[in-house]
């Protein structure tokens, strides 16, 4: 297998699997609530929230997809097997 390959699946496995839900998700939307209402209007705040939410949300079949990619990586006998 190919060395891009593997170093792209599994950093956006990695990354948009465990980090991405709470760094974007969790601690903007926090943030623009908690500290974006002095200077953000608060109807755009929500607009704001929402568009965050959807991209995180709308990138679980790439998280799928990357897993899948790593899986001949770790499971190579299995993988082989079912051929």
């Amino acid at each position: 297998m190919y060395v891009t390959v593997f170093l792209f699946a599994s950093s956006y496995a990695i990354l948009r699997t465990f980090l991405g839900p709470i760094m974007t998700m969790f601690h903007a939307s926090y943030d623009l609530l908690a500290n974006g209402r002095k200077h953000i209007p608060l109807w755009l705040i929500f607009i704001y929230i929402t568009l965050i939410w959807a991209v995180c949300l709308g990138s679980y079949p790439w998280i799928v997809e990357s897993w899948k990619m790593l899986y001949p990586y770790f499971f190579y006998y299995e993988a082989t097997a079912e051929l």
